[in-house]
């Protein structure tokens, strides 16, 4: 005789594998949520890790010819210390920047969030600086020296061993005292957005003033 099956048993068995099926798509949907969000911040952090690392990178790319042309610097071609003028955001001094055998005068300022390159080539003889000649360009954007109240340039004497000592202080320091000038570039193209502002620091001994 064939037993009896309960009319329960298949009402059952699909109502399980229901609730299974939509467990199932609860549980993948999830997954998938997961998953995504995982994928978005490593986007985000790659996006924001290669923004940094791009931001320090040009900086320290566009730091290489200025530390050349101050590390050269040298008597004006009119006889002029090598260095005219010195301040926290503003230096200018005598370089043949460009292997001419004559000094140019060469200044760099930060005003706002842009670095500032001028150049003046020496005319006639005696040779003199005609402002009617400077060329300026802009060197660097995104500098966020100004509003950090962090100084670009920072002057030191031979007295110099690390840390403040031998700091030579622009407008009560004397400037035939420089020989070593550290130089801090803040970067950082849009503080409303992430990485963090990046300082690249560098520091250039003025060759020509070590014996003097």
């Amino acid at each position: 005789m064939t037993p009896s099956r309960s009319p329960h048993n298949g009402l059952h068995t699909a109502g399980f594998t229901l609730a299974e099926l939509v467990i199932t798509i609860a549980i993948v949907s999830m997954v998938g949520v997961i998953i995504g969000k995982f994928q978005g911040d490593i986007f985000s952090f790659n996006r924001l890790f290669y923004s940094s690392f791009s931001s320090a990178d040009q900086a320290q790319k566009l730091l290489r010819p200025m530390t050349a042309e101050l590390r050269s610097a040298s008597q004006s071609s009119n006889g002029s210390y090598p260095i005219e003028s010195f301040a926290a955001n503003d230096i200018t001094f005598y370089s043949d920047i460009d292997n001419n055998s004559k000094k140019d005068k060469v200044r760099y300022y930060v005003s706002g969030t842009t670095m500032y390159k001028q150049v003046t080539a020496p005319t006639g003889n005696p040779s003199v600086y005609n402002p009617a000649n400077t060329v300026s360009t802009t060197f660097m954007t995104g500098v966020r020296n100004v509003s950090a109240g962090l100084a670009t340039f920072r002057y030191f004497s031979s007295a110099h061993t690390g840390g403040d000592t031998g700091e030579v202080v622009p407008g009560s320091g004397n400037i035939e005292d420089v020989r070593l000038v550290k130089i801090t570039i803040r970067t950082d193209a849009d503080p409303a957005q992430p990485p963090a502002p990046t300082d690249v620091t560098t520091q250039v001994s003025i060759r020509n003033l070590k014996q003097q």
